[in-house]
């Protein structure tokens, strides 16, 4: 497959909207919590309203910060398969980070990126896995998209002369383990791994993957911040953030 990478304010009209229907989907459980819409019945009522409220945070976060809004995008299926939005934030360490994802976002529309800042923050990361043939789905697979989202928004950080990045992650499986194992504290679940040795959880594990590629060791959570989300019903409200910025430092 032929895949490129590009900032999302490039694309076609129509598929600037199916980025923002991915996002939408990809987040619908909490986006639908969020914005207090669990009450409409009718879903494509409720998706439609989810849609346009995401259409108004992608326009906004290129607005504040175009560069770090990347999409990539499949030229045999003609439609873009991922994408990372990411800004710059006023913080020297990873405690100076606010508490919470729409804290740190400003809801998520990045009024608080700031281009004299000293980290790149990867606030959302999404990539299609649905709606294809099991065919295609596997080809698309095997171009490792978040791989590739990742490693462009490492470039820009490494472009900017930025030596801090981070990326927000959720422990999207917790809520699933807790009702199957049981009250398991969040530091024990994050080292639960399945019988290969990888990781339980398949987001964060998604990030130690990416982590140890750069590096070994690089891997592990750097921050859980509870009620990071709250709205968040699969993580039971956590954000977990990973550090990339050991990654810079090896590129500089």
């Amino acid at each position: 497959m032929h895949i490129e990478v590009v900032q999302m304010r490039r694309l076609a009209e129509r598929d600037f909207d199916r980025v923002v229907k991915l996002e939408a989907r990809n987040w619908w459980n909490v986006l639908s919590r969020e914005y207090d819409l669990e009450h409409i019945a009718n879903f494509h009522t409720r998706m439609e309203l989810v849609f346009g409220r995401q259409l108004l945070r992608l326009l906004q976060r290129c607005d504040e910060f175009p560069e770090g809004q990347i999409v990539v995008y499949c030229h045999e299926l003609k439609r873009p398969v991922g994408a990372i939005s990411s800004f710059i934030l006023k913080a020297a360490t990873l405690e100076d980070v606010p508490p919470t994802w729409h804290g740190a976002t400003g809801n998520g529309y990045f009024t608080t990126h700031d281009s004299k800042g000293d980290m790149l923050v990867c606030a959302s990361i999404i990539t299609l896995h649905s709606g294809l043939p099991a065919q295609r789905l596997s080809e698309l697979k095997k171009q490792h998209i978040s791989s590739t989202l990742l490693r462009a928004q490492h470039d820009l950080a490494v472009k900017a002369g930025l030596r801090k990045m981070i990326a927000y992650s959720r422990p999207m499986n917790y809520g699933e383990y807790v009702a199957r194992n049981g009250p398991t504290s969040i530091e024990d679940y994050l080292r639960v791994r399945d019988e290969r040795g990888r990781l339980y959880d398949r987001s964060i594990g998604m990030h130690e993957h990416e982590l140890e590629a750069f590096a070994r060791g690089l891997g592990r959570p750097a921050r859980i911040l509870p009620n990071g989300r709250p709205l968040d019903p699969e993580a039971l409200g956590y954000n977990v953030l990973m550090d990339y910025s050991p990654a810079l430092e090896l590129s500089a």
